[in-house]
């Protein structure tokens, strides 16, 4: 440990101690009146407000050029905020300053190892390597933004929103003549003070005992109680703040009480816990049919789906793989599964953005356009490569990216595309309070918009779905958070469920040609066990999938159709995942197989494709994990067996504009943050002023 960092250490044990000496205010934590000894189990959230009272600073990490050298974050209403990240951060290192003066100095005493349940362990700091994976955070911190109300009031008065504001100039001292360095004027966005946020904690308590909660309970409102200040240049004066937690529960005083005399719980070991059986093999046939439950997916904040990392830059893919999803369903239905699981009769699918109140399906990539003047967007110039052939005056590009919706009668069908935003963070070194390469350094992230809406199917055996009981799909719904980050700024997501009572097995006919769409990526398998992209070992293992259970004299044979000169029968890609094992720490293996969007056109040179099996394989997939939402397919659909409209019946129309825009009205005298908005009010009407004085002098 650097010189530095002791020294830090030794003033935030000074601090922790002297506040543990001198009897603790209750203004902001506690009503005084209340007793001790009638504390009760805490609950599984907490509302903090966070009251700035400087002017402060959260870098975006970007600038306005030729104006702005740094920007505030924020938020998607365009108002400052504070990311989940730098809460998070600041309120563990107050505790680990409480931890340490509780401690005696000692960096690994029992308050540290509490410190570590509530946030998680650190593995990148660690002096030895640890034992086990790290053990995850109980304490979850969102975003922390202005009330709704406040929002309302503000967000349609762009003067007022603007004032929220303001530009801080500022110099660099040069340390041998004192005065400013040449060249290094620079100008700072910064927000007002006096703002007051709000933001959600959520308590994951698990393996622990009442005394245990409420020792990490009351460690956590005394580090709240040791934040003073937030964000950039706050050892100048910026970002002074408190941490308000509405309890009427002297939760100080009781720790106090605890600490005295010595009767603290110790943290929970970590143990990894293991769920007992509760569903085996019901010999379910498949005759048994199939129940299928529509999962509606709307994110409440950005999402991480990430997919690779490319430099700094962690990229996101534009849907929710079935890898993500069915852990999450399975929990939330609380029973053991894993048995239906790996047979094959519990399955999510992949989740993709809505269209039209279907889930949307990835772009075939038989669908051509024409490069110049036509695409989805435009809605015009799509070509079915399958159907129809290449133009002799028109250069055609190939469909790589979107979801479309279903085939429409004589027109095209609805295309979206998602559109991905990026976020810097950064990793703060403590010795240095700054971002340091050694430590991860300043790393963007990728991520899905919050607002989107995705849908994915789950489907279950009937006698699985007796089981589980009459409305078991009901228990599925609520909030969860899914991807990476997602104990702060991202993965909050909202499930709803809702069952489907179509019958899929009047959609297919028997015919002498398969058009199949892959949905989903397909994992298979060569006769050496390794993995294939091949068209050829796809053709056996479909062959294979529709001859299950037949006679040899009913059996079918397949055959690639083959290409002639206007037409394609086969397009395909293949596509490489890479994924991360959370609780081993480490890599998984890599995942190669054809991408969604391949399209292959089969012909039955013996006997008849059977309605049924192409239903069934339909719900049930091919290939290898197909429970994760893998090997999803499709045949003979519209829009691949028949040529598309040159161009859509409905013309392109953008957002309708707001004729009448709400003019909310100001805050109440009894709000929180009416006196905020009074001085917003006034600094607006200060620069109004001053502009028309301004103008006034110039003419």
């Amino acid at each position: 440990m650097t010189k530095h960092k002791k020294n830090q250490k030794q003033k935030g044990k000074s601090k922790a101690i002297k506040q543990q000496e001198q009897p603790l205010k209750q203004d902001r934590l506690i009503v005084e009146n209340s007793s001790p000894s009638s504390l009760e189990i805490p609950s599984n959230s907490l509302k903090v407000k966070i009251t700035l009272e400087s002017d402060w600073h959260i870098g975006s990490g970007a600038g306005r050029p030729g104006d702005v050298d740094r920007l505030v974050q924020r938020d998607l209403n365009g108002l400052p905020y504070i990311p989940a990240k730098t809460l998070t951060g600041i309120w563990r290192d107050a505790c680990e300053l409480v931890a340490l003066g509780l401690d005696n100095g000692n960096e690994n005493g029992m308050w540290q190892q509490w410190v570590n349940y509530l946030f998680g362990e650190q593995p990148a700091l660690a002096e030895v390597n640890l034992e086990h994976h790290p053990r995850p955070a109980t304490v979850s911190v969102r975003s922390a933004h202005f009330p709704g109300e406040f929002v309302k009031a503000i967000v349609n008065k762009p003067i007022l929103k603007d004032t929220l504001t303001f530009i801080k100039p500022g110099i660099s001292i040069d340390p041998t003549t004192g005065c400013a360095r040449e060249d290094c004027l620079r100008f700072e966005e910064v927000a007002r003070g006096g703002a007051v946020l709000e933001t959600i904690c959520e308590l994951n308590f698990y393996d622990v005992n009442e005394e245990q909660q409420k020792t990490a309970y009351a460690l956590l409102l005394a580090g709240a109680k040791m934040v003073e200040k937030l964000g950039g240049k706050r050892r100048r004066g910026a970002g002074k703040c408190q941490f308000v937690i509405n309890e009427n529960k002297p939760w100080l005083d009781w720790l106090e009480d605890r600490v005295k005399n010595n009767s603290l719980a110790e943290p929970p070991k970590f143990c990894l816990g293991t769920d007992s059986a509760s569903w085996d093999d019901t010999q379910a046939t498949q005759q048994d049919g199939w129940v299928q439950v529509k999962l509606s997916i709307k994110t409440l904040s950005p999402v991480i789906i990430a997919s690779r990392t490319i430099g700094n830059v962690v990229e996101s893919l534009d849907y929710i793989p079935g890898t993500y999803l069915l852990p999450i369903v399975a929990k939330k239905l609380s029973k053991n599964l894993y048995c239906a699981i790996a047979q094959g009769d519990f399955i999510v699918t992949n989740a993709t953005v809505e269209i039209s109140g279907d889930r949307g399906r990835p772009v075939p990539l038989a669908l051509f356009y024409e490069k110049v003047g036509g695409g989805w967007k435009e809605r015009k110039g799509i070509y079915n490569r399958f159907q129809e052939k290449e133009p002799e005056e028109k250069q055609l590009k190939g469909s790589r990216q979107g979801y479309v919706s279903s085939m429409l009668e004589n027109d095209l069908p609805t295309y979206q595309e998602l559109t991905s935003g990026i976020a810097p963070h950064n990793t703060i070194k403590d010795e240095v309070q700054r971002p340091d390469k050694e430590n991860g350094g300043i790393y963007n992230y990728q991520n899905i918009a919050s607002g989107t809406t995705f849908q994915a199917h789950l489907r279950l055996k009937k006698e699985l779905a007796d089981y589980l009981g009459k409305d078991w799909w009901k228990s599925i719904e609520g909030q969860t958070k899914i991807g990476q980050s997602k104990k702060d700024d991202y993965g909050l997501v909202d499930i709803k469920a809702e069952p489907i009572k179509t019958d899929r097995k009047n959609q297919q006919a028997e015919t002498l040609e398969l058009v199949v769409w892959l949905l989903s990526d397909v994992l298979l398998r060569d006769n050496r066990l390794r993995p294939t992209t091949n068209i050829e070992d796809f053709r056996k293992a479909l062959q294979e999938k529709l001859n299950q259970g037949l006679n040899l004299s009913e059996q079918i044979e397949l055959q690639v159709k083959p290409d002639n000169e206007d037409t394609i029968s086969a397009i395909a890609r293949s596509r490489r995942t890479e994924s991360w094992q959370v609780r081993w720490g480490l890599p998984r293996p890599s995942l190669v197989g054809l991408m969604a969007g391949s399209c292959i056109v089969f012909q039955v040179s013996k006997g008849r494709s059977d309605a049924t099996k192409l239903a069934e394989l339909e719900i049930a997939g091919i290939g290898e994990r197909t429970a994760e939402g893998y090997g999803q397919i499709c045949f003979n659909d519209p829009l691949l067996t028949k040529p598309v409209p040159k161009k859509s019946q409905h013309q392109k129309t953008g957002p309708k504009p707001d004729s009448n825009p709400s003019t909310t009205e100001m805050l109440s005298e009894n709000d929180t943050d009416f006196d905020y908005a009074r001085i917003i009010e006034r600094a607006a009407w200060r620069d109004a002023i001053q502009k028309a004085s301004l103008f006034l002098a110039k003419t």
